[in-house]
């Protein structure tokens, strides 16, 4: 799927290859679509204990799991800056621990800086009340 952010074209097919190759992210669900929007580009990805270093948290720990999400938000936010994908904002936030699989859940939200500054809120918002 292409994305238009001002007069830059994304192909959300190789922002989710750069994401598995290049950073070990795990990208479970293309939710592009479901935005019914040409100008956001929304993932739900999973990061592994691994990529982050975090040693076993206890999930029963509200401390341990807290500090491991925003470890999460961090690094992902990180990786977004430098996909350096211009005319844009975004906002992404780690949301679950997926135990059988060991990662935790992200999901980013990518979206044209005109309409952003009204629209990312909402839309986030809606991502994350629609996944898990």
């Amino acid at each position: 799927m292409f994305q238009v952010f001002g007069n830059e074209v994304y192909s959300t097919d190789e922002i989710c290859k750069i994401l598995q190759n290049e950073y070990g992210i795990t990208v479970i669900t293309d939710l592009t679509k479901s935005t019914d929007r040409d100008d956001v580009i929304a993932l739900k990805c999973g990061i592994s204990k691994d990529v982050l270093n975090i040693a076993d948290f206890d999930m029963q720990n509200e401390n341990d799991f807290e500090n491991a999400l925003e470890k999460c938000n961090s690094y992902m936010s990180g990786i977004i800056d430098k996909l350096d994908i211009k005319y844009s904002l975004n906002k992404c936030q780690a949301y679950k621990y997926d135990e059988h699989n060991n990662y935790i859940k992200v999901i980013i939200c990518i979206m044209y800086i005109e309409t952003a500054r009204k629209k990312l809120n909402d839309i986030f918002k809606r991502l994350l009340k629609n996944n898990d």
